[in-house]
Parts: C-alpha cells; sequence; structure tokens
C-alpha cells in the first residue's frame, strides 16, 4: 500500500472514530506514535471488496452531481474534492492522495440498487475501493465503504455541520 493510501485509510480511521464518539490517539513526539496496524486490519478482504471486474455505468451523470469540495462531518479537517473523475482525499489542507473516480454498476460483488449508485475509486497503483451512495445532494453526501459497511458523511464546503 502506498504511503499515500496509507494516509487515506489513516484519514477514514479518523473519521470513524469520531463517528463512535472516541479519540484518536495522541503522542508528543513521533517516535511514541503508535504504529499503523497491518495492512490485513485496515483492508478487510470479504465478498464487498472489490474485485478485477467491475462495470462501468452508462454515462456517469452522478459524477456532476459529485463535484465540489466535501467536508467530512464526523472531522472538518478531513475532506475530498471531487473535479470530473478526479477524487482529491485532502487533511488539513492538503492533498493526500488523487485517484480514480467512476460510477459502477458492479463492485466485486456488489451490484448497484435502482436508487443506490455505486462508486468506484482507482488509486494509481490500480487498488481499489467501491462505496455505495447512500444520499448525494447539494449539501450532503453520504457513502457506505462496502468492504466494512461503514458510513462517511460530508458536507458540502462552506455548509459544514
Amino acid at each position: 500500500m502506498s504511503g499515500l493510501r496509507l494516509a487515506a485509510a489513516c484519514l477514514i480511521a479518523l473519521s470513524l472514530l469520531a463517528a463512535c464518539g472516541q479519540q484518536a490517539p495522541t503522542a508528543t513526539n513521533p517516535e511514541s506514535a503508535e504504529t499503523a496496524p497491518p495492512q490485513s486490519q485496515i483492508r478487510q478482504q470479504d465478498a464487498s471488496a472489490p474485485s478485477e471486474e467491475t462495470t462501468p455505468a452508462p454515462g456517469q451523470p452522478e459524477l456532476e452531481a459529485l463535484a465540489g469540495r466535501w467536508v467530512s462531518d464526523d472531522d472538518p479537517r478531513a475532506g475530498m474534492i471531487i473535479t470530473g473523475d478526479q477524487l482529491e482525499m485532502t487533511y488539513n489542507g492538503d492533498i493526500l492522495s488523487t485517484d480514480h473516480l467512476d460510477v459502477v454498476e458492479t463492485c466485486g460483488a456488489a451490484t448497484a440498487a435502482k436508487n443506490i449508485p455505486l462508486i468506484k475509486t482507482t488509486s494509481e497503483d490500480d487498488e481499489a475501493l467501491c462505496y455505495s451512495v447512500l444520499e448525494a445532494s447539494d449539501t450532503k453526501l453520504v457513502l457506505s465503504y462496502l468492504a466494512r459497511g461503514n458510513t462517511l458523511s460530508y458536507s458540502r464546503a462552506g455548509q459544514a455541520q
């Protein structure tokens, strides 16, 4: 896993901790910081994890609706910027990773439902992650990370809660 993808995974973990009402571990110096969990704990492989096979959604009009700057409802320092088919994960204003974004009909074992589209992010090293879009409006974006089933909630920048 590349350093940028690991940083993005850590960002998601921090958002999850905040959503559960827990604080992230703190360290006063870098040498006393906890080490990252093994990759096997960061990304559990299961039936909903992406495989090599994905089917693109026709037309992808949903990408236009997702475009813009989004701020995590759990951690206002965490966010993402969606421009066209590019997804930039950010933290404290720094870009952690830039991934390719697609709206797809299938991703791994998951198939898009009528009102619940799927999106797939692909890193430069071809690592793919799948999400279902639970809510997408002018002000709110709620995603479910399919490999774990956790919910990530974002508000459009300038309207963050």
